[in-house]
């Protein structure tokens, strides 16, 4: 048979231009879909941290109607009525960036199928945080519904980020993680969760200064048995608790894949800060900046430990590696 056609290993070639041209079909969908949900998460971020500043000035109730501020588009240009009228602003430019998220999901359904379950979820979310949204005004900000909200939106920004990670490439090839870590980095980010929610509790009902001074509670160290002491002590404790699993978690993470130990090793500095920030807040009588600034960072922290939790989960399972260095008779 001839082979004057065919140039030797032309097979081999054509076969691995198909793949490289297949890879980077994928790749410009992945760029696209992963830039888009990242700029979704960073303005969903923004959105949770003019939320704590909304809710810091008091300012939640200055438009006192919904949709509309007083009955106009365009509210009065008063202060409070301008933190909250932005704070409506930048959700409705999330709300209409999450529908495109999903819709560049769908449509990428094919190279990228799991991110597809994350992102409708968060556009699920969406609709639940703005019946929430609408409830808060007519409701007068009862506890229950401030948490509700505080924790559809940091469910929201979890989806946002999740997709995010699912539209990233996996881990480089070698690199493991073990079945344990998985876990802890779960379970650190949702008691994260939880602390941030019983945060939103304390300030909603009213205990932000339930104990004046800090670390102690009037200057004892459990707290009174009448009032809503109690509320703040168990925000204490909780944050106490959270921060040991964050830091077990970060000490864990040396002996993973080098990519989710990068992640982690942020997680102290943030945890420190927002110790710091927790002292401020009772030191600055609850200042709307510093409380807007303990949300954020809390926030933050919790985007990091989903972030994590993600990548954990896109890293194939595997013996852990030691963070520490091995003598070189054992080579």
């Amino acid at each position: 048979m001839s082979r004057g056609r065919f140039p030797a290993g032309g097979g081999v070639a054509l076969a691995k231009h198909h793949v490289q041209n297949e890879m980077a079909t994928r790749g410009v969908g992945m760029n696209r879909l992963r830039r888009l949900a990242l700029l979704t998460s960073l303005a969903a971020y923004a959105l949770v941290v003019l939320g704590g500043l909304v809710r810091g000035t008091g300012a939640g109730l200055a438009c006192p109607d919904w949709p509309l501020c007083h009955g106009r588009i365009i509210p009065p240009l008063e202060p409070l009525v301008l933190i909250e009228w932005a704070h409506r602003l930048l959700a409705s430019i999330v709300g209409l960036l999450v529908v495109v998220v999903a819709v560049v999901a769908y449509r990428s359904r094919r190279q990228w199928p799991q991110a597809v379950l994350p992102a409708f979820i968060a556009l699920g979310l969406l609709v639940v945080q703005v019946v929430l949204g609408g409830l808060t005004v007519h409701l007068l900000l009862t506890p229950a519904i401030v948490v509700a909200h505080l924790a559809t939106g940091m469910a929201f920004l979890a989806s946002l980020l999740t997709t995010t990670v699912l539209a990233t490439p996996a881990a480089q090839p070698g690199g493991t993680v073990s079945a344990g870590f998985r876990t802890l980095a779960l379970i650190t980010a949702l008691s994260t969760y939880g602390l941030i929610l019983l945060g939103g509790l304390v300030s909603s009902s009213g205990a932000g200064l339930a104990c004046p001074d800090w670390p102690l509670c009037h200057g004892q160290l459990l707290p009174p048995p009448a009032g809503v002491a109690h509320l703040q002590f168990a925000h204490r404790l909780g944050a106490l608790t959270v921060g040991v699993f964050i830091l077990i978690t970060a000490l864990a993470s040396r002996r993973q894949t080098p990519h989710l130990a990068k992640v982690a090793a942020a997680t102290p500095g943030l945890l420190a800060g927002q110790i710091l920030l927790g002292a401020i807040n009772i030191w600055t009588r609850l200042a709307p900046v510093v409380t807007a600034a303990h949300l954020g960072l809390a926030a933050m922290l919790f985007a990091m430990l989903v972030v994590l939790v993600g990548r954990s989960f896109r890293t194939p399972l595997g013996a852990a590696t030691s963070a520490l260095p091995q003598p070189q008779g054992a080579r």
